[in-house]
């Protein structure tokens, strides 16, 4: 039996343990989610709106703490998040996407995002400078999942960089979201699991509980969707795994591979 594995670029893999350990000294914290769609905050900083950098995020945190005068070295772990959340500092699934995606673009010589991903919300001069200026900003799960950005692949071809893009799901199908493919494992030529990284809150996370966290996809069936094989987060599966329930209720799913990926 030959059995292959694949994986992030270490680049892309860095950022995406940055995220999941946000660093404070001695201290690793999992970044929260966040998604500025009910702050509504315009053109604010990037770690006040979903889109910071993990240093951007840890900066803006320290920064908070020494104007407040709080003493962020006395918190243990659990009270670090806490703050942070409270704050409204945190990720969202298509900006943790864009920083992982760019690094994994960048390792292979491919150039930025900045550099290849097109505006799909209009192309006049205004939204083409607003997109140069604020790329991470403008980069949506509709950019990601934009035909002129990606394009829908079979999942027997799914490769780590590749993602799984939700359009029109939630209970009120009023949300998008985003999964980049981590790593991948197939056997005599077939995929058999796949790992996952995103940014997201489950109801059942309460207030503090939510991140950046992984996820694995058992192939079960390589002509069936993504969304019908086995999924696998926080030691869910099937009904309880609510990120299995989004792509399932989404008004489309697919895995997708960004054009000069290709």
């Amino acid at each position: 039996m030959s059995t292959q594995t694949l994986s992030l670029s270490e680049e892309a893999r860095k950022i995406m343990a940055d995220y999941m350990g946000l660093s404070f000294g001695d201290k690793k914290v999992q970044c929260p989610y966040y998604n500025n769609r009910r702050g509504g905050i315009r053109a604010g900083l990037r770690p006040l709106i979903g889109k910071g950098s993990p240093d951007e995020i840890t900066e803006e945190v320290i920064l908070i703490a020494l104007k407040s005068r709080e003493n962020i070295k006395g918190m243990d772990e659990k009270d670090l998040k806490r703050f942070i959340v409270d704050r409204k500092i945190g990720i969202d699934c298509s900006g943790l996407a864009y920083y992982i995606l760019d690094a994994e673009s960048r390792s292979k010589n491919l150039g930025s995002l900045k550099k290849n991903l097109r505006p799909v919300n209009g192309t006049n001069f205004l939204r083409k400078l607003i997109c140069k200026i604020r790329p991470v900003e403008s980069a949506g799960v509709t950019s990601f999942s934009s035909e002129k950005n990606s394009k829908e692949i079979k999942i027997n071809d799914a490769r780590p960089g590749d993602f799984i893009a939700m359009l029109n799901t939630g209970p009120e199908k009023n949300y998008h979201h985003i999964l980049v493919l981590t790593e991948t494992m197939s056997e005599n030529g077939n995929i058999k699991q796949i790992k996952y990284v995103h940014s997201y809150a489950w109801p059942e996370d309460g207030k503090y509980g939510h991140g950046v966290r992984e996820g694995c996809i058992e192939i079960t069936d390589v002509q069936e969707p993504i969304q019908k094989q086995i999924w696998t987060e926080q030691s869910k599966s099937g009904d309880e795994n609510i990120t299995q329930r989004r792509a399932i209720e989404a008004g489309m799913t697919s895995v997708r591979r960004l054009n000069w990926f290709h």
